[in-house]
């Protein structure tokens, strides 16, 4: 009978902790997104708050380099498969991510990370980040995402997570 909750237990909490789309990560958006030109997701947005939000989907690391006031972060989006991520510190290329990403209507979706180590029936720990890039009415870049961190060991759970929304002021267009 034990075993049975436990195996409940872990089916749960790994179903709900990886049900996160790309159209449940807009809905709660601040703003919603607009009609996606993808021309103008490309450029140099201020500060680099939107670098650590390409460096947080590509590992559970934390990047723990210092940027000054003028850091700038700047996005390339090929309009098919990939979307690059550099962090720029007074005018120095510091760092540089590609990611998987996909096209909709309205905003470019950004390959969830989901890192996932269960060990059944005593420990299981899961963490996901997912975000979505859309254009938003002053053609800044708006940035909708979920981050969810979940750990159960044998019938005891807690976790954090939830939906953020930001908005990042462009610096200059890519040219």
């Amino acid at each position: 009978m034990n075993v049975r909750i436990l195996l409940t237990t872990a089916i749960l909490v790994v179903s709900i902790t990886s049900c996160t789309t790309s159209r449940s990560v807009t809905k709660n958006c601040d703003a919603q997104p607009q009609k996606l030109n993808i021309a103008n997701i490309n450029g140099t947005y201020e500060t680099e708050r939107l670098w650590d939000e390409f460096y947080e989907n590509k590992t559970t690391k934390i990047d723990t380099t210092k940027y000054s006031e003028n850091a700038q972060t700047k996005i390339y989006f090929d309009g098919k498969k990939y979307i690059t991520a550099s962090v720029y510190d007074n005018g120095l290329k510091k760092n540089e991510i590609t990611l998987k990403a996909k096209v909709y209507k309205d905003f470019v979706s950004v390959k969830k990370r989901h890192k996932l180590l269960p060990f059944f029936p005593f420990y299981f720990y899961s963490n996901v980040h997912k975000f979505a890039l859309y254009n938003d009415a002053d053609n800044n870049l708006g940035l909708c995402g979920y981050g969810s961190t979940t750990m159960v060991v044998l019938i005891m759970s807690g976790g954090k997570g939830g939906d953020y929304s930001a908005t990042y002021k462009r610096v200059e267009n890519e040219e």
